[in-house]
């Protein structure tokens, strides 16, 4: 029998309205059971900087090639289970291949602060019978701590949690047992009773720099499309006294109107030709003034720091070269990427309960070309180690037990 989700007895779901700070997209700080906004999405689907961060995090990490591996030799697994469990992870469901899923997993993991992985099984089976993986949509599931009192005296073994995802406005029940659940840490709170379990998007402390980000568009856009009054045309002309002649409302329109045909845009004319005396008086504002261009920039940076994303793997960049971007990508694999998938391999070991078995769920990039490098320097070091160990072992120097020691410290 498969576990077909059923009505949770009750709702869970938050009607609290939206803190407007500052055009903020957020729920206030320390509500207990927060459903995040839609706002964070309408960040990510609006704002480049945001949407272009989120989206090379989901590139990166689709880049992994999992591998199911003997603990003792790190050699890939001839098990059955290791192999039913390496191909689970490559074609994960019906409609999505392994990278896919990772990439949307990401993305809301980034966007909304949680991913939910639900493994489709059969009831009363162990995990390794599960026959797909799906990546849940956070915006529409909640969690429920059950248990009452202070969230840090509950024990293991008495704890009960609900997931719920609304479909079709209700809130239906998910098997517990078939949920892998990460999250960003969540680190506001009111009292020591809050719900823990969901976390929090980044997107949250980035609020003021995402605001000023539209802001700067926004100002943008009024400029270019719809600038207001650039100058003030006057007729210059005398009249028989030496005073200025002043236009009749009927000239005043019919200037307005030729006007409109003048521009930069296509179709426009460039050049204003007439027979009429003007003067003309520049009133636009120079957009550079404005540092638009540099607001965005600072606050383009900022998102790249929270998110673990080096500035120099942006070819739009000033002053970018090649080699900042290389080792710039080295460092935001070796020091974002490659620590988040350990976190995730952990989680699936976990689900899979491979800690009873000789072999685990590893994530690998060595494949990759920025690392290419490093395997090169590898091995000349390892062959210039054997040499001199081999030596050594000839001579008499070392025991084949020494020998084997220090091998071991290059994972030999």
């Amino acid at each position: 029998m498969w576990p077909f989700p059923k009505k949770a007895a009750k709702s869970f779901s938050n009607t609290m309205p939206i803190e407007k700070w500052g055009g903020s997209y957020f729920y206030p700080v320390g509500s207990a059971n927060t459903l995040f906004s839609d706002k964070t999405f309408e960040a990510f689907n609006k704002v480049p900087e945001v949407n272009a961060v989120l989206n090379y995090r989901a590139s990166a990490k689709k880049n992994v090639v999992y591998r199911t591996v003997n603990k003792i030799t790190g050699e890939d697994s001839t098990s059955p289970n290791a192999r039913k469990v390496l191909k689970l992870l490559n074609n994960p469901n019906f409609f999505q291949d392994g990278k896919e899923f990772i990439r949307q997993s990401s993305l809301w993991h980034d966007i909304t602060g949680n991913e939910y992985l639900y493994f489709q099984k059969p009831v009363g089976f162990k995990p390794i019978n599960s026959k797909q993986i799906f990546t849940l949509p956070p915006q529409n599931v909640d969690i429920k701590l059950i248990n009452e009192g202070a969230f840090f005296f509950i024990t293991p073994e008495d704890v009960k949690i609900n997931y719920t995802i609304k479909i079709n406005n209700t809130d239906l029940l998910l098997p517990t047992e078939n949920i892998v659940h990460l999250n960003d840490n969540r680190v506001n709170t009111s009292q020591a009773n809050d719900n823990l379990l969901k976390g929090e998007s980044k997107l949250k402390a980035l609020s003021a720099p995402i605001n000023n980000i539209i802001a700067a568009y926004e100002a943008r856009n009024v400029f270019l499309v719809n600038r207001g009054a650039l100058g003030i045309l006057s007729n210059s002309s005398k009249d028989g006294i030496g005073g200025t002649a002043p236009l009749d409302e009927k000239e005043k329109g019919r200037l307005q109107e030729e006007f409109k045909k003048y521009g930069v845009q296509k179709n426009q004319w460039h050049t204003i030709i007439t027979n009429m005396s003007l003067t003309w008086q520049q009133m636009s504002v120079d957009i550079d003034k404005l540092k638009v261009f540099e607001e965005v920039e600072e606050d383009f940076y900022k998102i790249c720091d929270s998110f673990g994303v080096s500035k120099d793997l942006f070819s739009s960049k000033k002053g970018t070269t090649f080699n900042n971007q290389s080792s710039g990508e080295r460092r935001f694999y070796e020091s974002t990427i490659i620590p988040e998938t350990l976190e995730k391999t952990g989680s699936l070991n976990q689900y899979f309960q491979t800690g009873k078995d000789t072999w685990e769920i590893r994530g690998d990039y060595s494949h990759l070309p920025i690392f290419s490098e490093n395997i090169k320097e590898r091995s000349q070091s390892l062959q210039t180690i054997v040499n001199a160990l081999s030596k050594a072992l000839e001579d008499g120097a070392i025991s084949l037990e020494q020998y084997q020691a220090e091998l071991q410290k290059f994972g030999i």
